[in-house]
């Protein structure tokens, strides 16, 4: 018994103090009653009605109705509070839900039989699936001549949507459609996750007679299940060619026309327990969709060992009192008394307003969401300079820090950190802040680690081209300062032979004239200087204006697009696995 009472303790306590508040009004009721009943002592009953203004006469026993209420807010806080003495162990249990989206990026992707193209409508469709991805792990893995794995298995959908976006044919290494080397990466994550039986959704536009038996293959011996959203029209649509150079040809010089045949991919989804779906205009795709995948048969533990205590809240079982009290008060009117006084205890919204901002609201967020997924939330609603505050990582701390303007900052915190691409970012962030010298000495860097980096050579190139405009530019300013300097100097020589000779021909008795003309002169020269100071300073204005304007044109063309990165990590991947002898099968001319 006494250790059941060391126990003993609320779940919520902080709703103990809504006591105090209903103390004062329940004593504020009493004391008005006891005031009213003073006059019973004095005013025999039957005369006390006739007497008394109002309806509300209290009579001796309307006592009770006020201790019913005091007893019924006070179970209904003690319920809220959460009375406990008693925990039992729990296993931990975690949704076994884990997605990979497969996404054709071939040159087939680019057909524009739906509008604007097929690519840009499946990218939209991602974002779609994504943003109704609420539990469980997502990845994304592209593919075209070869697979590449764009974001690993995570729970943070909203880091592959920020990827979404930049992706195009033209990041592939190598053109082509190979999905089976996609399936065999999807196949790769899930298994190394420990997913026994995941989800694989293909994005495609169709596929080739000469992969279907292998891709065949592997989803006969796939635990997953394989849906498909079918992307295109059977009429097809020519692919366009970059820079409006016309469509893309065969071989043979005839305009290349990919149709969607749906067969072989209802075929292929078939073998796995899924279905295809077209992409439509509204939402009904995917619908049908995520309703045809598989929900998790059931929980499982996340680890086999793992338990966690478990207090068992006791307030619903104050409930039970509570409702026969307030049933009982239906037929006396104190429901009506309850009600009256529970309004003034609702927040208003000016009061609930404040609260949203409170800081337990945010040791509320900071129990579910890292700071980094807080930032990168903020991140994509373009709140870059919050997301900088909040960015725990070095690499998307700078980009933020970068993308709010504060390029000093970001170049800073790029110079202590040497991850990947680290000097061309902050090659960038020196050009931006003006720091042309050093932005060059990052590129070299940057291509140092990668010579064949193309954004880094472009990049180098602008900034090295805009240097030498503005040391141009600079000298040109000092050599017109050297020759207003020089001809000031010139015509000084001639006033002063000017002046020699007038003196030489007036003499003495024309002193006081002398004296005149030198006033002029000298009056005449600080005109001369405040012209020329004039002009200098409108010189150094339009110079200072122009090297802005041409400065800021220069930094537009700098390159700093996410895809760049994307581009140069599938190509330094692919050239790895050249190296290390994984070249895939020549399969003929075939690129789209």
């Amino acid at each position: 018994m006494l250790e059941t009472f060391s126990l003993f303790h609320f779940i919520r306590p902080y709703w103990l103090f809504a006591l105090i508040p209903l103390v004062v009004i329940i004593t504020g009721l009493m004391l008005k009653s006891s005031r009213r009943n003073q006059w019973t002592s004095s005013i025999d009953k039957h005369l006390l009605k006739h007497l008394l203004v109002g309806q509300n006469t209290i009579q001796p026993n309307s006592v009770f109705p006020l201790i019913f209420l005091a007893i019924s807010l006070l179970l209904a806080v003690l319920a809220l509070a959460g009375p406990t003495w008693e925990k039992r162990p729990l296993p931990v249990f975690e949704t076994e839900m884990s997605k990979v989206l497969l996404l054709d990026l071939s040159l087939s992707m680019q057909a524009t039989d739906i509008k604007p193209s097929r690519l840009i409508r499946a990218k939209h469709k991602i974002n779609d699936l994504l943003s109704r991805t609420n539990e469980g792990q997502v990845a994304l893995i592209v593919y075209a001549g070869d697979a590449f794995v764009i974001s690993p298995l995570t729970t943070d959908a909203n880091t592959i949507l920020t990827m979404v976006p930049s992706l195009s044919p033209s990041l592939m290494p190598v053109l082509g459609s190979e999905p089976q080397r996609a399936f065999q990466l999807a196949e790769e994550l899930l298994s190394n996750a420990g997913v026994f039986s995941g989800q694989i959704i293909w994005i495609t536009d169709g596929i080739d007679d000469r992969d279907y038996n292998q891709v065949a293959e592997q989803l006969k011996a796939s635990r997953h299940q394989i849906s498909i959203l079918a992307v295109g029209t059977r009429e097809g649509a020519p692919i366009p060619l970059p820079d409006g150079q016309g469509f893309l040809k065969d071989a043979k010089g005839n305009i290349v026309l990919p149709s969607l045949k749906i067969a072989p991919l209802e075929q292929l989804a078939s073998l796995s327990n899924g279905n295809v779906t077209q992409l439509s205009a509204d939402d009904q795709d995917i619908e049908r969709l995520l309703s045809s995948l598989e929900e998790p048969q059931d929980f499982i533990a996340s680890d086999d060992d793992l338990q966690m205590d478990t207090w068992i809240e006791l307030g619903p079982w104050l409930l039970l009192p509570l409702l026969l009290i307030t049933a009982f008060s239906f037929r006396k009117g104190v429901v009506v008394v309850l009600a009256l006084v529970l309004i003034p205890l609702y927040p208003s919204p000016a009061s609930a307003a404040e609260q949203q901002v409170s800081s337990l609201q945010k040791h509320w967020i900071n129990l579910w969401q890292t700071s980094d997924q807080q930032a990168a939330k903020a991140f994509n609603k373009e709140q870059h300079s919050t997301a900088a505050e909040l960015f725990q990582q070095a690499d998307w701390k700078s980009a933020a820090l970068y993308k709010s303007g504060e390029y000093n900052a970001a170049a800073e915190l790029l110079a202590s950190n040497q991850f990947d691409d680290a000097n061309y970012n902050r090659g960038n962030a020196l050009a931006q802040a003006g720091r042309l010298e050093e932005a060059i000495i990052a590129y070299d860097s940057a291509l140092e680690q990668t010579p064949n980096m193309e954004d880094a050579i472009f990049n180098k190139k602008l900034v090295e081209d805009l240097l030498k405009q503005q040391q141009e530019q600079e000298q040109q300013q000092q050599d017109g300062e050297k020759q207003q300097q020089q001809d000031g100097e010139k015509q000084q020589q001639q006033d002063d032979q000017q002046q020699q000779d007038g003196e030489q021909e007036e003499g003495d008795e024309e002193q006081e004239s002398d004296q005149q003309s030198q006033d002029q002169q000298q009056k005449d020269q600080q005109e001369k200087e405040q012209e020329s100071e004039q002009q200098k300073s409108e010189l150094e204005q339009m110079n200072e204006a122009e090297r802005e304007q041409v400065l800021e044109q220069w930094l537009r063309m700098i390159k700093d697009d996410p895809g760049g990165l994307l581009r140069r990590k599938m190509y330094m991947e692919y050239q790895k696995r050249q190296q290390q002898g994984k070249k895939l099968q020549d399969k003929g001319e075939k690129v789209w």
